[in-house]
């Protein structure tokens, strides 16, 4: 270690712990980002813990319809919010848990194949990032957890040629596919065209039989094809069949954004502005010019990186829809420590401009995140309180309004204030005598979906409310005191009140 490092190292430690504490601050607040993916999580457990039926299902990918995650992440935070009695708050704290673990294992991987600088400096810069993100923790998160594990077994089987971590890193490979398939699978793709020549030049080809155990992380996927029918399998199979509407400029524009993910985007130290990332491509661009030296130091691990990161962004051209962030969120950790291993190999000063730039902007963002709080799962929960309050002590029938029609947010905040009034019974799109329509604001660029439309057409109810309760948000919830004859009048049975759709 340098006499930089040694004289500062402590500082650096101590600093990550104050990112830590930056990024509970939801949650030592009793606060939650609470937007409908994390919702319907937390509505899916409820539905396995009430039910005592467990899920092959994940949450749905977005990207090629009826394809959906592995319910790994769901086990994941199970225990949790048993032990939690279904709380958000406590099963945030359990988020910061998994990001401290994530940040030591970027250390312990930085460590390891550099050195003990690249590990704290990869660690303090995933700590900042953390600020921004533990709030609102989803299914990818479990894929940027095990990537280092998995890129570590992987540099140490291709160093050794033991079966044990080839076993070891393949299992690890199939966890990453149940919390990200739009990552792991293409993962899983590079990570055999690069083994197939290995196997070959080690006389290793019996190690092809390591891929069975895929078998078990993959179980999941494989049962509930069984059981439904090839569903996913079916639907991978029309989306790639089926004719695509894609002209000429559309395929310029995916080439082009494909391009923007693999200079910019994809190095993701930057948020928001993908320009701002423009100094670290400049510094990923002379690393790789000098891996043409053969003698180049940790060469082979360099190589390695890129070989994934690249080949992600090829195999991501024959991909026609959207990249979002969070389908190569899991190559943060990596990314991080391969920057900053440029500390012993590029001039210090200008290292430590670039360090501090994307410190200094990763901070301030994290900072904003936590000031511009939206709508929380505190929100909720005291909305829910004043609807039981507001009824006192008399069971109502509630609907939930929300732009994409799911409005988990506000049904598991419902679900979960039962509890705290239990001689008071809510009945989920029914009317009652007493009936709260729950209606949130519409999005700025569709004023026209404020709910107005639902209200007559799905939930019948074509009056002025008796009581109105209105937030700064522009969250609204109406009270109706109905009669029988309005009672009688059935509301549209397609209104979406299950987890179908999730």
């Amino acid at each position: 270690m340098t006499s930089f490092f040694k004289k500062y190292k402590w500082i650096i430690v101590l600093a990550i712990f104050f990112n830590v504490f930056l990024s509970s601050w939801y949650v030592l607040n009793r606060d939650l980002v609470f937007h409908t993916d994390i919702a319907r999580d937390f509505l899916v457990l409820e539905d396995i813990v009430k039910t005592h039926k467990p899920t092959l299902l994940g949450p749905r990918s977005g990207g090629i319809p009826g394809v959906f995650h592995g319910p790994l992440w769901f086990y994941v935070n199970l225990p949790i919010f048993i032990l939690g009695k279904g709380n958000p708050v406590i099963v945030g704290c359990f988020w910061v848990f998994l990001s401290v673990i994530s940040i030591y294992l970027t250390y312990l991987l930085g460590k390891k194949i550099f050195n003990e600088e690249v590990g704290l400096l990869a660690s303090f810069l995933l700590s900042v990032f953390s600020i921004s993100y533990i709030k609102a923790l989803i299914n990818p998160f479990g894929a940027v957890l095990l990537f280092p594990a998995f890129f570590y077994l992987l540099v140490t089987y291709l160093k050794s040629a033991r079966f044990f971590y080839l076993i070891c890193l393949l299992f690890i490979l199939g966890l990453i596919i149940q919390f990200q398939i739009a990552f792991g699978l293409p993962i899983l793709i590079l990570l055999t065209i690069y083994l197939i020549p290995f196997f070959i030049k080690k006389k290793k080809i019996t190690h092809i039989f390591a891929y069975f155990i895929l078998l078990i992380p993959l179980s999941t996927y494989f049962l509930f094809e069984l059981r439904h029918d090839f569903l996913q399998t079916r639907s991978i199979i029309s989306y790639i069949t089926t004719k695509q509407n894609v002209g000429s400029l559309n395929l310029l524009n995916i080439v082009i954004q494909r391009a923007r993910g693999l200079l910019f985007d994809g190095i993701n130290m930057i948020p928001q502005n993908f320009l701002l990332n423009l100094p670290i491509t400049i510094l990923f661009g002379i690393l790789i010019y000098n891996l043409k030296d053969k003698k180049f130091k940790h060469r082979n691990t360099y190589f390695l990186y890129f070989f994934f990161y690249f080949g992600f962004w090829i195999i991501a051209l024959f991909f026609k829809g959207n990249i979002w962030n969070h389908h190569y969120l899991p190559f943060l950790p990596l990314t991080l420590i391969i920057f900053s291993s440029l500390f012993n190999l590029i001039n210090k000063k200008i290292f430590i401009i670039v360090f501090l730039y994307i410190f200094i902007i990763n901070f301030i963002f994290g900072i904003q995140s936590i000031k511009s709080a939206g709508t929380g799962w505190k929100f909720y929960a005291d909305l829910a309180k004043k609807i039981y309050q507001d009824a006192k002590g008399n069971d109502f029938g509630y609907y939930v309004y929300s732009s994409d029609l799911l409005g988990y947010s506000e049904k598991y905040s419902i679900h979960y204030i039962q509890k705290m009034f239990k001689q008071t019974i809510s009945h989920p799109y029914k009317k009652e005598q007493l009936t709260y329509l729950i209606i949130a604001p519409p999005p700025e660029d569709k004023k026209y979906l404020n709910g107005d439309w639902w209200k007559i057409n799905q939930v019948k109810i074509n009056r002025n409310p008796d009581k109105v309760f209105r937030y700064s948000n522009g969250m609204i919830v109406e009270k109706y005191l109905l009669s029988q004859k309005e009672m009688q009048i059935p509301s549209d049975p397609n209104l979406v009140q299950d987890l179908t759709f999730r």
